[in-house]
């Protein structure tokens, strides 16, 4: 499929178009002829263990954090919105990254608020151009300090005179992402998506949440 489109990052953006000509199931949903599962059925045993001080904190902090965001995404209620449902799958998706990896939710973590950061940075840009506003611009160089220092820390980026054009073009391939006709809002379904897949969507994902 890759040859279909410019480059495997623009096939990513489009994986939303897959659940049209093909069905995924997990292993619970596969069968023999006679309707018997096939995969053996998960055993499931709780297992303990103490947290060191830091890790603790951190555990604490992100747990507020999801605990706001389910708070938002109406769970509980009879009724939900697209919007809230959009909330409820960043914040399981975070939920399941951080019961695996430590690293990897602070990663996850840091990606989604550069890509909170370019948005932000983003609407600024579009005003300066309408109206020109006082104060605008040096708003827009802060967001783009912070959004460096984040690039830096996500990419590794080695401290060298080229670091902040290495960081900026990094903020360039996210705002890129985001501009991209027909990235927001793409239909796309949580069944259909691989961890890799359930990450990159959260990351990116249009949702109104505690940032």
């Amino acid at each position: 499929m890759i040859s279909f489109f410019e480059s495997p990052e623009v096939m990513t953006d489009h994986r939303g178009l897959l659940h049209r000509v093909m069905f995924r199931r997990t292993k619970r949903e596969v069968t023999d002829a006679d309707g018997g599962p096939i995969f053996m059925r998960r055993q499931v045993h709780t297992q303990t263990f103490p947290l060191a001080a830091r890790e603790r904190w951190f555990y604490d902090r992100l747990t507020e954090y999801l605990r706001e965001g389910y708070g938002v995404a109406g769970i509980g209620q009879k009724k939900t919105t697209s919007r809230q449902r959009a909330v409820g799958f960043v914040m399981a998706t975070f939920q399941k990254m951080m019961s695996s990896s430590p690293r990897a939710i602070r990663q996850a973590l840091r990606r989604r608020l550069l890509v909170l950061l370019a948005r932000e940075q983003m609407g600024l840009e579009r005003k300066v151009q309408k109206t020109r506003p006082a104060g605008l611009a040096e708003k827009i160089l802060k967001l783009q300090e912070e959004m460096r220092e984040l690039a830096i820390e996500i990419a590794s980026i080695p401290c060298s005179p080229e670091q902040t054009a290495e960081a900026d073009a990094y903020i360039a391939k996210v705002k890129q992402r985001l501009a991209r006709k027909g990235y927001i809002g793409e239909e796309t379904t949580s069944w259909a998506l691989d961890a890799e897949e359930e990450a990159e969507d959260v990351i990116y994902a249009e949702a109104v949440i505690p940032n």
